[in-house]
C-alpha cells in the first residue's frame, strides 16, 4: 500500500503533476541522509526518497540499504560528503536545475566596457563537483553544458575585445573564473 502511494507520488513529481514538490515537502519518504549526526548544533539530515536517489545518482544507488520492508525508513550516514555540496546534489534531484548557472549576453554583456559577470562559470565549476561527489551524472553534464553555452557564446560573437580586457570591471570575471579554476583543480587532490 504504502509503496505503490510512493510510486504514485514520485510519478506525479516526475510529470509535474504534484502540487508541491517532493523536495519541499518530503511526502512519502524513505530515507534520511545524515550529515554529522552526531553534532547538535551543525549537523542536518534530509528526508529523501530512496527511488529518486539511486535512479538519479550512482554513488546513493550502490550505498544505500535496501528499502525498509516493514514501511519504514533506511539512514545513510554522508559525513564525509561537504554538506554544501551535498545539499546542493540532493535538491538538484528534485528539481533538476539549478539558478545562477548562466549569464544573460543579451544586455551587451561582454561588449566593449560591459564585462560579462564571471559568477555563472564559478556557479556551474560548484555545481559539477557537487554531482561529481555523489556520481550525478545529469548534474555533471547540465554544467558542463552550460559551461560549454557560455564559451561558445563568447568565442563566437568575439566578446573578448580590447575594450574588454582593458576594462575596471574585468574583475567580475577574472576573480569568479580563478575560483573555478582552483576548485576544480583541487578535486585532484581529492581523488
Amino acid at each position: 500500500q504504502r509503496e505503490l502511494r510512493k510510486t504514485t507520488v514520485i510519478a506525479a513529481h516526475d510529470n509535474h503533476e504534484a502540487a508541491v514538490s517532493l523536495w519541499d515537502s518530503q511526502l512519502e519518504w524513505d530515507v534520511r541522509i545524515d550529515w554529522r549526526p552526531e553534532d547538535p548544533v551543525n549537523g542536518c539530515s534530509w528526508k529523501v526518497h530512496h527511488d529518486i536517489l539511486c535512479r538519479e545518482s550512482a554513488y546513493f544507488k550502490h550505498r544505500l540499504p535496501a528499502k525498509n520492508t516493514q514501511g519504514g525508513y533506511v539512514a545513510l550516514d554522508c559525513s564525509v560528503h561537504d554538506r554544501q555540496a551535498l545539499a546542493m546534489a540532493l535538491k538538484f534531484m528534485y528539481d533538476k536545475t539549478y539558478e545562477g548557472g548562466t549569464i544573460d549576453f543579451s544586455n551587451g554583456a561582454g561588449k566593449g566596457h560591459n564585462v560579462p559577470d564571471g559568477e555563472a562559470i564559478r556557479k556551474n565549476v560548484v555545481m559539477y563537483i557537487s554531482g561529481a561527489s555523489v556520481a550525478c551524472s545529469s548534474l555533471m553534464k547540465l554544467a558542463v553544458d552550460r559551461i560549454d553555452e557560455i564559451t561558445f557564446t563568447i568565442l563566437d560573437n568575439n566578446l573578448f575585445s580590447w575594450e574588454f580586457c582593458q576594462s575596471n570591471d574585468l574583475f567580475k570575471f577574472q576573480h569568479p573564473l580563478t575560483i573555478a579554476l582552483i576548485l576544480l583543480y583541487d578535486q585532484k587532490e581529492r581523488q
